[in-house]
């Protein structure tokens, strides 16, 4: 039982510090996080509403 609950609490933890992080990433990081998974410049500047040479400039 005790085993059960600190599994929980420690997925619980996990879960509230992931999404912590996700919701205070900067533009720079976001850009940087899509550009490695694949995305283009272009799109990227797209979705974030700057220039394809600022995005540019955060993944250089």
């Amino acid at each position: 039982m005790t085993h059960t609950i600190a599994c929980a609490l420690v997925v619980l933890l996990a879960i509230v510090v992931g999404v912590l992080t996700w919701a205070s990433e900067t533009p720079a990081d976001r850009a940087r996080r899509w550009h490695s998974s694949g995305i283009s410049q272009t799109r990227i500047a797209d979705r974030l509403g700057v220039t394809r040479y600022r995005v540019r400039c955060w993944v250089a």
